[in-house]
């Protein structure tokens, strides 16, 4: 967790609980997806860059996020 959100925890403002639901529900607003579904995307762009395979950027970004 964030410092300021421990911070709130350990001063009994919100509950650990509550700083999780936060969080996720702001992660999900900035990035339109949730958590695990972005660790997910990040895991698979690595893979693929490890790989060295750059065909999955033959096609346009534009186009590949299309599908998602």
């Amino acid at each position: 967790m964030l410092g300021f959100i421990n911070t709130g925890v350990f001063l009994g403002v919100i509950t650990r609980a509550e700083a999780i639901a936060l969080m996720d529900e702001t992660h999900f607003t900035v990035f339109g997806m949730t958590n695990e579904q972005r660790k997910t995307r990040k895991a698979e762009i690595k893979a693929v860059r490890s790989a060295q395979e750059a065909s999955i950027f033959d096609i346009p970004a534009v186009e590949r996020l299309a599908k998602r």
